[in-house]
């Protein structure tokens, strides 16, 4: 082949690159939708959230591409290829490890309809509908309702409440306009119980190594257009677009906000004292010779409370102790408390901040392959209210439960106990400073991990306060500052203080990256 040809085929191939690899380029991905994204007759796309991911990929100097899809693919390519955004998609838990949530541009109200016949009260509520593969049942879940029949419609969900073939049904009110504009009879024999819940609508961006840069930029970008007289402008010019089509729509906290406003008794009940209690604990909560706590939940937490116009002390106190307030008081918030099913409907769950493994050590040399195959005759050591005391009683061990680790170390290694029940890190702390208590002690389990959540105590908390919280621990988790910090902390803890983890969508892992 001579030079002349090599040549064509080279421009051939560059040509073919550049108009495959557009790197100024932001596929911005979406379906239609009223008034958030609306296509018209000629196939002109606008609306609230594509012009919020317009200008966000502006401002980070790019430019958007937006195509119209059904939603399905709308999803699959927004996880699946690079520099791919959906501009208008529900945070679940179920999502929260496939995308870069950029910022928050849509909150929603969960609904919870009932029949006019059942009691106004949540904990009666033993089973809901949805349709199917909606988002709305992991709220389900998190709300404590474990019995969600997903249906093919929302119109075949409103029958199944009224048929008494479920309790309720979980929809937006705005969702729940519409579909009543259709079947206006039907929705008369329902009523409202407010969950105080919301989900959020973000601009995300899937969680692929090529985006990790992107989403960087396009965060620092929101957070400049938020701050914006154009972003103003449009979320008033939106409000009363809503309001022309019958709907009520509000702005809080820079995010367009689909739902009622908070009543006279939930916003007084906010001002009511809060307190913030953890027990000591390296690199997270550890109080210095002034008084104040330091540490990345102290950090995290003081920077939430800052964010939802609140504050209070952060309190060092006994763990048994934190568990016996957070039981009889209202607005007692604590961190980090493990989310399990017995806790589930106990406590207001914040947001998450650690994810540990834990499971049993022995200087004996045993192992099992759970909790359920250790011999009744085995006794566990453990931390008093700790989770995992209640969880070996359960399976009918005899568990001794101390107030610190190091009396339960302690207790193996006189042979006291033959297994303590701890988690990874904790013995990890615990050994630096008595390595003479770990001597011969090793797993004898798997580990399991478990997520340890910023939790409220539920007793006379108003729902509206959780919520509150929850709202602003994504927003410090979406932004920048604390993108920086966290990274910065998570560098020292490894390089400095030699211990491993590494930070997952927003969430500290206690053990170094696989």
């Amino acid at each position: 082949m001579n030079r002349g040809s090599w040549c064509f085929l080279l421009w051939i191939c560059v040509v073919g690159w550049t108009h495959g690899h557009e790197d100024n380029k932001v596929a911005v991905y979406t379906n239609n939708t009223p008034i958030l994204s609306e296509v018209d007759e000629e196939g002109n796309v606008s609306g609230f959230a594509i012009e919020v991911a317009r200008q966000v990929i502006h401002l980070a100097g790019l430019e958007a591409d937006v195509q119209v899809r059904p939603f399905a693919r709308v999803l699959r390519n927004t996880q699946t290829r690079h520099w791919s955004m959906a501009p208008g998609l529900a945070r679940t838990p179920a999502r929260e490890s496939d995308f870069h949530w950029i910022t928050p541009i849509l909150a929603n109200q969960v609904t919870l309809y009932v029949r006019k016949d059942h009691p106004l009260n949540i904990d009666a509520v033993e089973s809901v509908a949805v349709q199917r593969d909606d988002f709305r049942h992991s709220i389900a879940s998190d709300l404590g309702i474990n019995n969600v029949v997903g249906l093919s419609s929302w119109e075949q969900a409103l029958e199944a409440v009224i048929r008494e073939r479920v309790d309720g049904m979980l929809l937006s009110p705005s969702g729940f306009k519409m579909l009543c504009n259709r079947l206006a009879e039907a929705c008369s024999r329902v009523k409202v119980l407010n969950t105080n819940r919301f989900f959020y609508n973000y601009l995300a961006l899937g969680k692929l190594p090529e985006n990790a840069v992107l989403a960087d930029k396009l965060r620092i970008a929101a957070e400049r257009y938020k701050q914006s007289d154009d972003y103003a402008s449009l979320m008033k010019k939106t409000v009363q677009i809503y309001a022309q089509r019958d709907f009520k729509a509000s702005i809080q906290n820079k995010i367009l906000t689909l739902a009622a406003e908070p009543s006279q008794s939930d916003t007084a009940k906010t001002g009511q004292q809060l307190w913030v209690l953890a027990e000591e604990t390296p690199y997270f909560t550890q109080s210095d010779n002034t008084g104040n706590v330091t540490g990345y939940a102290a950090h995290l937490v003081t920077s939430i409370l800052d964010t939802a116009g609140m504050s209070s002390p952060i309190l060092i106190t006994p763990w048994p102790r934190i568990m016996r307030e957070m039981k009889v008081k209202p607005n007692v918030l604590t961190f980090a408390l493990g989310r399990t099913p017995e806790r589930e409907k106990s406590f207001h769950w914040i947001t998450p901040v650690t994810r540990t493994r834990h499971g049993l050590f022995s200087t004996q040399g045993d192992f099992y392959g759970s909790l359920g195959d250790v011999p009744e005759a085995k006794i566990i050591a453990g931390l008093k209210s700790d989770y995992r005391v209640k969880a070996a009683q359960r399976k009918g061990l005899r568990v001794l439960q101390f107030n610190e680790w190091g009396r339960a170390l302690e207790a193996v290694q006189s042979g006291e106990a033959d297994l303590l029940y701890a988690s990874s890190p904790a013995l990890h702390v615990s050994c630096q400073g008595a390595s003479h208590l770990c001597e011969n002690l090793k797993p004898a389990s798997p580990m399991e991990p478990i997520t340890l959540y910023l939790a409220m105590s539920k007793k006379q908390t108003t729902p509206y306060l959780a919520e509150r919280l929850r709202q602003a621990a994504m927003q410090v988790k979406d932004s920048s500052a604390y993108h920086q910090w966290a990274n910065q902390w998570s560098d020292q803890m490894n390089t400095s203080d030699h211990v491993p983890v590494h930070i997952d969508s927003g969430v500290v892992n206690l053990w170094a990256q696989d």
